[in-house]
């Protein structure tokens, strides 16, 4: 394996200092020097300057009696090149060695600047190159100096990366790797976040595991919580966390509602992140269910009946928002034959009861059966590539149905049982019965 110690040369000449290294003390003229004694037997040294700063640094070399042959192979730069050059040069030198240690206490002006972000580029693409990166941190002017390692600060620009992404669509890349392996939990358990979420598989975002009695979500929130309180770096990325955590816990209180109101809710968040089949395919569970749930207080026994085809059936939830949801579309003309949750007894007492939401609510309900076939329509339009339509167009589509859905099913309940009293029919009280109220100025007055 190609290893190599990767330093930026620097003007310092000055009488030998202390260095601590790895809780060692050493007496150093700089930190070229310093290195080459420590890693020389183990490492490639490379090291790249302008033409000034290698001159001065091979005076160095002479004086720790140490050979100036080894920086035959510096990387020279010009004062004057652009950013850009500088830059491939740096890059050019990284990817000749599987392991590097490096040095950015010295250089001219930008060029440990450019080295840095050249490693944090590197470390996205390789991330078990980078060993460790020196900086000779000042302790007392020109004479202490202790070598600090900042290689954890590529793990909070990985992390910061991870975050920001997650919270714009939920990805994490598969082969994230971290020097500091207090952070690999939060990035394992956003990792699973990701792939349940965009499989619409909210059980185990949601739900309790047999194993650590939290759910994936809580685990997530956990696992922030626990960085937050003992790594002094991370609070680098306190704003990312909170905003990360907040929108967790928002998921997290869905599993107080009923499935389809969970449904709705995921459906609203994947349209947000412009993910339009997976809301679309939630939307289109979440009216089925809606309409099962109806279904089962129409009658007691289709109440029963469905609870128990779905504790047995793996897929009971989805044939019965399936078949549910069919019952509306084809009302009068639904065949129960090849229905596998719907017995004929049940369409019967459900189509009697829709014949009366019907008559009782009208154009509502007639809004309401547009909705679910529009919906359906939309769905598989999706999900077989069949849509021509621009990506805009089908976003404000879905934000549509989202709003009538709201509207018909979470607010007006269009599938309550019509009780024979239109809001319509209700008769005004006679002016004799009014109750008198107080207004904000004291005035009595009567409604």
């Amino acid at each position: 394996m190609a290893k190599a110690i990767i330093t930026i040369l620097g003007m310092i000449n000055n009488d030998k200092a202390t260095y601590e290294l790895k809780h060692k003390k050493f007496q150093a003229i700089n930190t070229l020097s310093l290195l080459i004694s420590n890693y020389v037997d183990e490492y490639e040294i490379r090291t790249i300057s302008t033409k000034e700063a290698l001159d001065v640094q091979k005076q160095v070399l002479k004086r720790e009696n140490i050979d100036e042959h080894l920086l035959d192979q510096n990387v020279l730069l010009d004062q004057d090149e652009d950013y850009d050059v500088v830059f491939k040069k740096i890059n050019g030198l990284l990817t000749m060695y599987d392991e590097v240690i490096i040095d950015v206490s010295h250089g001219f002006r930008h060029l440990p600047i450019l080295m840095i972000i050249n490693l944090i580029v590197e470390n996205i693409i390789n991330p078990d190159k980078i060993k460790s990166i020196y900086f000779a941190k000042e302790v007392s002017p020109h004479t202490t100096y202790e070598i600090i390692d900042l290689v954890e600060y590529l793990d909070i620009s990985i992390i910061a990366f991870t975050l920001a992404r997650f919270s714009e669509n939920y990805t994490v890349s598969n082969n994230v790797k971290l020097h500091n392996k207090e952070y690999q939990q939060l990035l394992n358990n956003l990792s699973k976040f990701s792939h349940n979420i965009l499989a619409n598989s909210f059980k185990n975002l949601l739900e309790p595991s047999s194993m650590t009695k939290r759910s994936l979500i809580e685990e997530t929130i956990k696992s922030i919580d626990d960085l937050q309180r003992n790594n002094k770096h991370i609070g680098n990325l306190e704003q990312y966390l909170k905003k990360v955590k907040e929108h967790l816990a928002e998921m997290q209180s869905f599993q107080k509602l009923n499935e389809y109101e969970k449904l709705y809710n995921f459906s609203k968040i994947m349209l947000d992140k412009w993910y339009l089949l997976n809301a679309i395919t939630l939307l289109n569970e979440a009216v089925g269910l809606y309409c099962m749930h109806a279904f089962c207080k129409f009658d007691k026994s289709i109440d029963m009946h469905f609870k128990q085809f779905i504790a047995k059936d793996k897929q009971g939830l989805y044939i019965a928002s399936n078949e549910s949801s069919s019952i509306l579309k084809h009302t009068f003309n639904f065949d129960h034959m090849k229905a596998k949750m719907i017995r004929e007894s049940d369409s019967k007492i459900i189509e009697e009861k829709l014949n009366l939401i019907k008559k009782g609510k009208d154009l509502s309900y007639e809004n309401f059966i547009k909705l679910v076939i529009n919906i359906s329509n939309l769905r598989n339009n999706l999900a077989h590539g069949n849509s021509g339509e621009v990506l805009t167009t089908v976003q404000g589509e879905i934000k549509k149905y989202l709003q009538q859905f709201n509207a018909l099913c979470l607010e007006k309940n269009i599938l309550a049982e019509y009780t024979g009293v239109l809001p319509q029919e209700v008769v005004k009280k006679p002016l004799k019965d009014k109750v008198p109220y107080i207004t904000k100025s004291g005035i009595k007055k009567k409604i």
